[in-house]
């Protein structure tokens, strides 16, 4: 599963900001740019995108991002998909990271033209060369399932743990899994907990499963059956069956402490009317 940033009118401000490594940029179009964005701020999306127009023919990278934004979105104008992907590929070109997640995120999903899972592929490998985050999150998913050229579990796991770096939780998850069953790698327990644990903060509550696992268990770290125990329970109060069930094990086990079959029999009910059929 790859992740997309979406190309909405209400995200159009957010990618107006001007990105770094466009100092180089000829002034003009600079200017057009920021014209651009003034215009965009003042509600005139027609003049907006025409000086985006502008400033992407100048080879600006941010303006080329804008620009691709307004055509994806039908914004100032017609909705024009295949522009929108040339300008996109012209933002990646001018190592805009956001640009080149756009580009690939077109080309994997065939808009604006045919599916070209090569290319996206290359597209999220310099976003995620440029420190983007779901660019990283994106290339390690087509190296997992081999999408646009080979696998390769070496390098799916440095993406994705990039990708962990910058905040996206599955991207903890898949990398923490990684780590725990040697894939990619060594087998690195104790750096995998911590990767659940990141995930786990990030809310996402599988992670938060496994983390609460790797505390009962001793694995990566000293056992900790309070910590582990809480963990689990908090994954269940929002909602997760698995951690619900998980807990109504815990409290079946002599080795977490003395036995509650009350309890556990209240998670499992909780567990079941959360849909998981194994505890019904």
């Amino acid at each position: 599963m790859k992740l997309s940033l979406i190309i909405a009118a209400a995200m159009v401000a957010g990618l107006l900001a001007s990105a770094p490594g466009t100092a180089a940029t000829p002034q003009s179009a600079r200017d057009a740019d920021e014209a651009g964005i003034a215009a965009h701020n003042a509600g005139d999306f027609t003049a907006a995108r025409g000086h985006f127009q502008r400033a992407c023919d100048g080879e600006n990278p941010n303006g080329c991002r804008n620009l691709g934004a307004m055509l994806a979105n039908g914004r100032g104008g017609p909705a024009d998909p295949a522009g929108a992907r040339d300008a996109y590929r012209r933002s990646c070109g001018g190592d805009d990271a956001a640009g080149c997640v756009f580009w690939g995120q077109m080309l994997d999903q065939g808009q604006g033209g045919a599916v070209d899972l090569v290319s996206a592929r290359a597209a999220y490998a310099r976003a995620c060369e440029l420190s983007h985050p779901m660019g990283c999150y994106n290339f390690a998913s087509m190296l997992r399932n081999g999408e646009g050229g080979p696998q390769d579990r070496a390098l799916e796991r440095d993406a994705f743990r990039r990708a962990c770096d910058g905040d996206i939780a599955q991207g903890c998850a898949n990398y923490a899994g990684m780590l725990a069953s040697g894939a990619g790698g060594a087998q690195d327990r104790v750096t995998a907990r911590s990767a659940f644990q990141r995930a786990c903060a990030l809310n996402d509550q599988a992670s938060c499963v496994q983390l609460g696992l790797m505390m009962l268990l001793g694995f990566g770290g000293a056992a900790d059956i309070a910590g582990g125990s809480a963990t689990l329970r908090a994954a269940c109060t929002a909602n997760f069956a698995r951690a619900c069930l998980t807990l109504s094990q815990v409290f079946t086990d002599p080795a977490y402490g003395t036995p509650d079959p009350s309890a556990a029999q209240a998670l499992r009910a909780r567990a079941c009317s959360l849909g998981e059929q194994s505890a019904c």
